[in-house]
């Protein structure tokens, strides 16, 4: 498991190491806050949850797989994420498995993308994000573009287009 993984890193339940003084968002409602919109992850903290032989072991079903500490331009800076979702919390430990140093995840919650309309009205019970790795800083120059403004036209986009994509096969983006 990499640095990136380790089981209490942040906290390991709201309340408990300072985590109740950030913003948090556990349901959809308080997700929809950043609907549509790319967010960098700052933190990953697997809670109570781990993958074994590409399997998540979750041994606690009233607990969420995993929190992220994230930013995000819709929020407020420090915000916490509880990931509620198996198949979103697979394809995040395996971003962070992936990723290196000089590498960033970014990702993007939405129940406006499901390839079958219908599921957003019970989408608490799909999973909701879209998650890339990129190089370091692809998220700045994707969302600010005074950030390295030396960069222009496909030098620009070639520096930040994405890596790898964890994507669930119930959403069309």
């Amino acid at each position: 498991m990499t640095e990136n993984v380790k089981q209490n890193e942040l906290a390991s339940k709201p309340g408990e190491t300072g985590a109740e003084k950030l913003h948090q968002l556990l349901t959809d409602d308080q997700w929809s806050a950043v609907e549509s919109e790319y967010c960098k992850v700052l933190r990953f903290n697997p809670l109570m949850s781990s993958v074994v032989n590409g399997e998540v072991v979750h041994s606690d079903l009233t607990t969420p797989y995993a929190m992220i500490l994230f930013r995000c331009k819709k929020i407020p800076e420090g915000t916490i994420g509880f990931i509620t979702h198996k198949i979103d919390f697979l394809n995040m430990y395996r971003a962070f498995e992936e990723k290196k140093d000089d590498e960033e995840i970014d990702f993007l919650w939405t129940r406006e993308h499901y390839k079958v309309k219908m599921l957003r009205h019970i989408s608490r019970l799909y999973p909701k994000l879209i998650i890339r790795l990129h190089h370091e800083g692809a998220l700045e120059l994707l969302s600010d573009p005074n950030h390295r403004p030396e960069l222009r036209g496909r030098a620009r986009g070639e520096a930040a287009v994405y890596l790898k994509e964890w994507k669930p096969s119930i959403i069309d983006y």
